[in-house]
Formats: structure tokens, C-alpha cells, sequence
């Protein structure tokens, strides 16, 4: 059966797919990319 995310929280679904794309095998310069989407979309959120 799939997950039902509908009510969980923004954060904690993002943390998830965080935990998930580290254990991937993506390349680093990808990682840094999404790592810095992520620091901006905090920083927008901040504002």
C-alpha cells in the first residue's frame, strides 16, 4: 500500500526525500545544486 503523505507536514516530507536522495548515487555537483535550492527556498520561507 503507498504512503499517505495528505497530512503529514511540508518539513518532514522534505526531510524524507532528503534521507532518500543521500542514499542515491546521485553526483555530488547534483547534491550541491539541490543543497543550495534548499538553502534558498529556506531563506524565501524566512522572509
Amino acid at each position: 500500500m503507498p504512503d499517505d503523505d495528505g497530512d503529514r507536514p511540508f518539513e518532514e516530507l522534505w526531510a524524507k526525500f532528503i534521507e532518500e536522495y543521500r542514499r542515491s548515487r546521485a553526483p555530488e555537483g547534483l547534491r550541491e545544486r539541490i543543497r543550495a535550492a534548499i538553502r534558498a527556498a529556506a531563506e524565501t520561507e524566512r522572509e
